[in-house]
């Protein structure tokens, strides 16, 4: 409750702020254009915004986590990558078995903009990965856990074709990621 009021103050302090702008800018506008006059200088104050600076989470902490193992492989696999490459988690859960050269510690994905990238990662990434895709050659690296309904049908390059599961989707690893860390 108390970080929902904070949030929605935060938020009302950055939209004057934003509106506070939109208005000092169309009033430069007019004025430059003539489009219309306005009588004397108009100063409306912006308000504080608060910053965010929250720290990292500690390393130990984080190696804590990647060494449960109440938590699947997959669940860690992913984390360390995300972690080792800090990479958007939309490239790394778009990692296909043939993009990925363990010895070589790196895994070629599309970036946002559809470019074609490069992700290094550490030896933690590196030990994971192989028990994670053993015995697949091509499909995706991360794999939901139930095969898709034909309602839901992915497209054919985001379902494995050892097991016809899917690829996880971004909603499905943060859900996991909530449940299993809190």
């Amino acid at each position: 409750m108390m970080a929902s009021r904070l949030t929605a103050r935060l938020a009302s302090r950055m939209t004057w702020n934003r509106h506070i702008a939109t208005v000092g800018s169309f009033a430069r506008y007019c004025s430059r254009t003539r489009v219309l006059e306005i009588a004397g200088d108009i100063e409306l104050q912006r308000r504080a915004e608060k910053h965010d600076h929250t720290r990292s989470i500690a390393l130990a902490s984080l190696e804590r986590l990647w060494e449960r193992r109440d938590i699947q492989l997959r669940e860690r696999t992913l984390w360390r990558l995300l972690y080792e490459t800090a990479a958007r988690a939309d490239e790394v859960l778009r990692l296909n078995v043939d993009d990925v050269d363990i010895p070589g510690k790196c895994a070629r994905t599309r970036s946002k903009g559809g470019d074609v990238d490069w992700l290094f990662f550490g030896s933690g990434s590196a030990r994971l990965l192989p028990r994670l895709i053993a015995g697949h050659r091509v499909g995706p690296v991360f794999l939901s856990s139930l095969r898709p309904s034909p309602a839901r049908a992915p497209a054919a390059g985001d379902i494995c074709p050892l097991t016809g599961r899917a690829r996880l989707s971004y909603r499905r690893a943060a859900e996991l990621l909530v449940a299993q860390t809190g």
